[in-house]
Formats: structure tokens, sequence, C-alpha cells
């Protein structure tokens, strides 16, 4: 690691670090074929994805990934958009389940904060749930390729609490839209 990593926490898979403007990660066997995607759609002059920074000498992806795909997960994360476990008042991460209305204020909050704009804003919900639902594939092919962190967050039934709360943002989008 050199001077310049930022080591980033949280995801327990995979070492990824952060080097000025970008986040690396180990590139996977989709790599390829996201590169390629990307380099096509840039080439077209579509603005609305990011650029591929391509792999750097340590064998690293720079991490492209929609704004609003990255703004779903945070939004997720950190409003949270978690329901209550089971009728109780504690959403699956242990912690007090927020009423929706609060939910809701505090992802306009974000938004605001953010700077997201307004046709984002109207699909942010919808956003929510395609990238808990993906999160979720992800977790199964991984785990079926024989990952051992993948494997043992499906044990702990991780999957569960994000297809239930992908259930609950679906729900509840109306409500939660933050235009």
């Amino acid at each position: 690691m050199t001077r310049q990593e930022e080591i980033l926490t949280g995801g327990g898979v995979n070492e990824v670090v952060r080097i000025g403007a970008t986040v690396r990660r180990p590139v996977g066997p989709w790599t390829p074929a996201v590169h390629g995607l990307l380099g096509h759609l840039a080439a077209r002059g579509f603005t609305g994805a990011p650029r591929a920074h391509g792999v750097d000498e340590r064998g690293r992806d720079a991490h492209p990934a929609p704004r609003l795909w990255d703004v779903a997960y945070a939004a997720y994360r950190f409003v949270p958009l978690s329901s209550a476990v089971g009728g109780g008042e504690l959403d699956g991460n242990g912690e007090a389940a927020l009423p929706v209305a609060e939910q809701a204020r505090r992802l306009r909050l974000l938004c605001d904060a953010y700077g997201l704009a307004a046709q984002d804003r109207r699909v942010l919900p919808e956003a929510v749930v395609e990238r808990l639902h993906a999160l979720v594939a992800f977790m199964r092919e991984r785990a079926a390729a024989g990952s051992a962190a993948f494997a043992g967050h499906l044990a702990d039934g991780h999957h569960e609490l994000y297809l239930r709360d992908a259930r609950h943002v679906a729900a509840h989008a109306r409500q939660l839209r933050p235009e």
C-alpha cells in the first residue's frame, strides 16, 4: 500500500482503497464486460455513466458505478431505509426502526445535501430496491463460485435482511420519494 492509499472499511469481503478521486477494488470475471460497456457508452456520447479508469498496476479496478446506484445504497445505509423485524421496534441490525415519515425526512435531507437532481429523486426508491436485489444476486453468485465470505453472509441471513428492506422500500416508495 502506498502513502496515498486510504483503506475503506465496512465491506468485509475485499480490500477496497481510495487513491485521490478513485476507489479501487479487486477485479472479477465481470470486469472486462463492464469496461467494454462503459467504453461503448462514452464513445456514443452518453454522459450518465461513470468512466472506467482501467486496471491499476496491482490489478485493481477503479470501481465504476452509476451515481444513482451509489446514492441508492448510501441512502439505504445512512437514512437508514430499514423495516422493523417481526412486528417489533427494531430493524434487522438491532437498531430502532424509524417511522416511514422520519425516513422520508432524512432521505430528503440526504438528497438536498448531495444535490441529487429531480429526475434521480423521482426514481430513487426504485433504485434502492433494484440495488438491494442486485446485491443479493451478487452475494449468491459469489457464494456459488466458492467465496467463503459471501457464503458466510448468506448463512448469517444477510440476504433476508436486504430482501425484507427492499420490500419495505417498495411498499412505501410513494411516501419515500424525495421530490
